[in-house]
């Protein structure tokens, strides 16, 4: 029993930070991503590693309920308008805040015909209706559908790099880089 009780409160205490911390952490996966823009691939492998570095404006919890992530709340204007209310404290890795301008600019990659280096995004047909996005203020930004009925949230549920790369950032970095080291936040 007393071995038990060692044991167990060894344990605790690493959990609790009495053990040393690692500097990085190591995940296998069966293939490498093909890129790290989200916007340029169609691939599942990509997909679920790029998920696990790349927040959206919403998700889903564990009752598939939507929920904010990026997003600090959103709102119906009409059938075909939603506007998002960005949260305060997001900033992407080297400081900047993240802005609706950086929200705009990663979704109209994904939505506008040759956006990305003269090339369309693969990705385009998974946003469903989505037609344009508008900047209201430096935290607020609204998706314009095509047509009512088809919700919004598959257009920005998940962590895409919508609104991972600041549109100043992106345009300052020549290709390849772009896709090899993306620029993060969340």
């Amino acid at each position: 029993m007393k071995k038990v009780v060692a044991c167990s409160t060894a344990a605790l205490a690493l959990l609790l930070g009495g053990g040393s911390q690692a500097s990085e952490i190591r995940v296998g996966f069966t293939l490498d991503a093909l890129t790290m823009d989200p916007a340029n691939h169609r691939n599942r492998e990509t997909e679920t590693i790029l998920r696990n570095l790349y927040d959206g404006l919403v998700t889903r919890d564990a009752q598939m309920k939507v929920v904010p992530e990026i997003a600090e709340s959103w709102t119906a204007i009409d059938p075909t308008t939603y506007e998002f209310k960005l949260r305060d404290s997001v900033k992407f890795h080297s400081g900047d805040a993240l802005t609706a301008e950086d929200i705009k600019f990663t979704f109209d990659r994904l939505i506008q015909e040759g956006a990305m280096d003269g090339q369309s995004s693969p990705r385009a047909g998974l946003l469903g209706p989505l037609k344009s996005i508008e900047v209201v203020d430096p935290k607020t930004v609204r998706f314009h559908l095509e047509s009512p009925g088809r919700s919004c949230w598959q257009c920005c549920r998940s962590r895409k790099w919508s609104a991972k790369n600041s549109s100043k950032r992106w345009a300052a970095r020549g290709w390849p880089a772009r896709s090899t080291a993306p620029v993060r936040s969340g």
